[in-house]
């Protein structure tokens, strides 16, 4: 018997390659069709093989903090598909394309690692709105548990089903001698080493780590892998020339910018990576995969409670330590701890190489094949 594929659109902001194994995945079951609301084309053309999948771009427009791609009504009013999923619920998109699926008898998924984290007030403007669209939606894919109970406050309601899906990473571990650190950062040499591997941003929270180092007596080196922008105009540029000046003066630490390439050296050399995440500016870590590219390497990590995905994949005193964020005392005393027993950190890391072997694409693929499969089946 023939098998005719579901017709599924999944609206997304841009294409990124960490998701590219889950799009593989999906474009094998379903007909797939992609619709990108802010990036161009150019932009998806730079991710590996997209030019294997179907693709169309919408033009942004911009109001204020607001953006929308009003050209994607179009495409959901008179195309025919059976589903939509949103993976970005925050957006007009999100909103009035739920509506429109609703209206005209077609299913509707929601996508959202989004957790109950401080909103700039213009926020209370989407919130009728949300709650319309969490209440019309079909079916709700959602990263962590704390993001499902944000879910369900917007209005997606209890009786439906969800499922979680814990995002993957690809795999960072690989054994380099640190005789190969000590030649670039020779004064790393007989010093634990910390890593901080994240944007410099407010509330990813480095001058807090700063701040708990100094406060910190005891023989450690911390390297800083991460982008700072210096180059570009942005609303935090005052914050990094501050965090960049403050490292300048400290003895022991060093910042050495970032690539995937370093990425991989410095998760080798690391004892321990920590995420001082915070939920100021009103940002917010949704998931943090770069916590469980830690874990891939076999790293123990040391998190706040403000990383969307820390009490998912962070099992206190097995492969680390979840804290308040924005807790300094706190956090100088868990880095203290952790650092003062090399078997239990070794041991820590070995523990979350293992539990991140079981967060695969396999799985997470899974939990869009059930949603849409529980979608189809609500009448």
């Amino acid at each position: 018997m023939f098998y005719m594929k579901k017709k599924i659109l999944l609206i997304s902001q841009l294409l990124v390659n960490d998701k590219m194994a889950l799009f593989k995945q999906l474009d094998n079951f379903y007909d797939m069709t992609y619709l990108i609301t802010r990036k161009n084309e150019e932009h998806t053309k730079s991710i590996k093989d997209t030019d294997k999948i179907k693709c169309e771009h919408f033009k942004p427009y911009y109001f204020s903090r607001m953006v929308f791609s009003p050209s994607i009504l179009k495409k959901i009013l008179l195309s025919d598909y059976d589903v939509i999923i949103n993976q970005d619920p925050h957006t007009f998109e999100a909103i009035f394309t739920t509506l429109v699926a609703k209206l005209r008898g077609k299913k509707s998924i929601i996508y959202s690692e989004t957790w109950n984290w401080p909103r700039h007030p213009s926020a209370k403007i989407l919130a009728p709105f949300l709650w319309m669209m969490f209440r019309l939606t079909d079916a709700l894919i959602t990263t962590s548990h704390k993001a499902l109970n944000f879910s369900q406050k917007l209005g997606y309601q209890k009786s439906k089903k969800f499922f979680i899906a814990h995002l993957p990473s690809h795999d960072y571990y690989k054994k380099i001698d640190k005789e190969e650190l000590y030649k670039s950062v020779p004064e790393a040499r007989g010093k634990k080493i910390l890593l901080y591997l994240n944007r410099i941003v407010p509330y990813k929270g480095l001058d807090l780590l700063l701040e708990a180092l100094e406060n910190l007596n005891m023989n450690f080196y911390l390297i800083i892998c991460g982008t700072d922008y210096k180059d570009m105009k942005t609303r935090n540029k005052n914050f990094m020339d501050n965090i960049l000046k403050k490292i300048e003066v400290m003895k022991n630490v060093s910042y050495v910018g970032y690539s995937e390439e370093k990425k991989v050296f410095y998760l080798s050399m690391a004892d321990l990576v920590v995420f001082p995440t915070t939920t100021r500016d009103y940002d917010g870590e949704s998931w943090g995969v770069t916590t469980v590219e830690a874990m891939s390497a076999a790293k123990p990590v040391l998190v706040t409670n403000a990383v969307g995905c820390a009490e998912e994949v962070v099992k206190p005193g097995k492969n680390g330590l979840i804290i308040q964020h924005g807790d300094v005392i706190s956090l100088t005393n868990s880095l203290k701890n952790l650092l003062s027993n090399d078997e239990s950190l070794k041991k820590m890391g070995e523990i979350s190489r293992e539990l991140w072997k079981k967060i695969t694409w396999e799985n997470y693929f899974l939990s869009y094949k059930k949603a849409i499969e529980y979608s189809l089946d609500k009448f």
